[in-house]
């Protein structure tokens, strides 16, 4: 390929913090169908680290592609369970009402997400997600395919998440330079409707951080930050209190993990 050739970090250094699995990733899917993507993505990490580009790129995208069903039946259950269990009366406020309640929509969610509900997965590789640290491996191992617009794509995706890793922006660059694309010929591969908000809503944007707020705690309802954030903008003179209703789910391009 013409162009400089981007400089990588060495990450042979990180093998024994992953503490990769010897299992093989073509056993990562059980007999549900439920695809165990943890093991997928430690697998795919393993191709990196040794330099099966191909590999890595395959199983980097099938343990996404299971992430984002995973994130959809999560999102979806959970708000078919809360519209289920809303009785009408919202000044039912004593605590065995609240119990009965809390229990109704645990069963609700255990039978709806089914299969799912059985999926554990670790705080690591949660937290990986979340920063959307495969697609930083993913635009390498497509870089070394010789793929670079794929590549942009995928470190476009990576550096949403995290604008100031400045090797990625780098890298990014170069696969533009090199495939002749623009700014504007790359997109996200991920829909950023449960990204946490990162920034203060400027006006004109306060209902949607009030929206914003609703979906992602529809993902993730015990983080504090994102109470705190709600409660802030529920002070706030120009806020109503109808802007606080998440947007409609869609089962594609879902972000984060439960």
């Amino acid at each position: 390929m013409r162009g400089v050739r981007p400089v990588f970090l060495c990450f042979a250094v990180v093998v024994a913090a992953f503490e990769v699995r010897a299992e093989s990733a073509d056993a990562a899917s059980g007999d549900d169908g439920i695809a165990d993507y943890e093991s997928l993505y430690l697998s795919a990490v393993e191709s990196y680290l040794s330099g099966h580009w191909a590999q890595c790129v395959s199983r980097l995208k099938t343990a996404l592609a299971a992430y984002r069903t995973h994130v959809g039946v999560v999102v979806g259950c959970r708000t078919k369970c809360r519209a289920g269990g809303k009785t009408g009366d919202e000044c039912a406020t004593s605590s065995s009402a609240f119990y009965i309640a809390q229990a109704a929509e645990a069963h609700c969610l255990r039978k709806c997400t089914g299969p799912w509900d059985r999926v554990s997965i670790s705080e690591a590789t949660i937290r990986d997600f979340r920063e959307r640290l495969p697609y930083n491996y993913l635009q390498r191992c497509y870089f070394e395919l010789g793929d670079t617009k794929a590549a942009a794509t995928a470190a476009y995706t990576f550096l949403e998440s995290n604008p100031g890793h400045s090797l990625v922006v780098f890298h990014l660059s170069q696969y533009l330079e090199e495939s002749g694309l623009s700014n504007r010929d790359v997109a996200s591969l991920e829909n950023n409707e449960y990204q946490p908000p990162r920034f203060c809503p400027i006006v004109g944007e306060l209902q949607k951080a009030c929206e914003a707020t609703q979906s992602y705690l529809l993902l993730l309802p015990d983080d504090a930050d994102m109470w705190y954030n709600q409660a802030f903008y529920a002070r706030l003179p120009s806020t109503q209190d109808s802007w606080f209703k998440a947007r409609k789910v869609r089962q594609q391009n879902l972000t984060l993990l439960i």
